[in-house]
């Protein structure tokens, strides 16, 4: 047995309506109720080199004291994006064991409102 493997490009090029999305969707839902994880295959839309370098900011940061990395902590942010720490994210009632970054597209200036979830800042300092 192992985890599936998922490509998210269909999401990113297809409507809710279309067969292909719904397709990903069914398998999030699957995957997710099954084993609680899943792989992305992103090939399609970012290379080795950008991944790296992904692998690496994201050590980078989580190797950060945890004074550092509170500062953009979710409860400082919008709710939806920041900083997650040890346990602070549950499910189904039972703390998780493991840390996170929620980040997402920047949004304009003028939607800047830390009130409204996914409408904040994503400055990482």
């Amino acid at each position: 047995m192992s985890l599936p493997i998922i490509d998210l490009a269909p999401l990113l090029h297809s409507q809710p309506s279309d067969p292909a999305y719904q397709k990903i969707c069914d398998a999030l839902h699957q995957a997710c109720s099954r084993y609680g994880f899943f792989y992305l295959d992103i090939s399609s839309y970012a290379t080795q080199t950008e991944t790296d370098t992904l692998a690496r900011l994201a050590k980078e940061f989580f190797d950060l004291p945890q004074e550092q990395k509170d500062l953009i902590a979710l409860s400082n942010e919008d709710g939806g994006r920041g900083y997650a720490k040890l346990h602070e994210n549950v499910t189904n009632g039972k703390a998780d064991n493991h840390e996170g970054i929620d980040f997402y597209r920047p949004v304009s200036p003028e939607r800047t409102d830390k009130t409204i979830p996914l409408h904040g800042k994503t400055d990482i300092p």
